[in-house]
């Protein structure tokens, strides 16, 4: 089942997989479909101390893809009706060996953390049909603590 996400309006994991045989390996997200995405970009984080958050887009659509070591990848709807303190956070820890995509529709804000140094994470961007014009932005510990949640993955 290709999933195409233009129309989604809850977060999503696209699964993959992966084969190996003598001449390597071969990882892959043959689900994803490409439709709508415009523009793509790497994240490194030499180190596990970096923190990128919060930030949101009320037009664009995101899909992260690890492709080196281990991150933390949360994200909150932003319920504009609702005081920013009762928004809900919800996170994934995703390991380049996953081969997992991390789908965000519009109206969600996100933040990463690498979880093993050197990490290496792919965003690619789909705009919604108009030109995003404001990115909303927060401190890093707005939503979530950061270093609770890591210690609370690896128990």
């Amino acid at each position: 089942m290709i999933f195409n996400l233009i129309e989604q309006k809850t977060p999503q994991i696209i699964n993959g997989g992966s084969h190996t045989d003598e001449r390597g390996t071969i990882s892959f997200v043959n689900n994803f479909d490409f439709e709508g995405v415009n523009r793509f970009y790497t994240i490194h984080h030499p180190n596990t101390e970096i923190i990128r958050a919060w930030q949101g887009h009320t037009q664009d659509s995101k899909y992260y893809y690890p492709v080196k070591g281990c991150w933390l990848i949360a994200w909150v709807k932003m319920e504009l009706d609702k005081a920013e303190e009762d928004w809900e956070v919800d996170y994934i820890k995703l390991s380049a060996s996953d081969n997992k995509i991390v789908f965000l529709p519009p109206g969600y804000a996100n933040g990463f953390k690498a979880l093993e140094k050197d990490s290496i994470i792919i965003g690619f961007s789909a705009p919604g049909g108009i030109e995003e014009k404001e990115i909303l932005r927060w401190d890093s510990d707005r939503w979530l603590d950061w270093s609770f949640v890591e210690k609370d993955l690896s128990e």
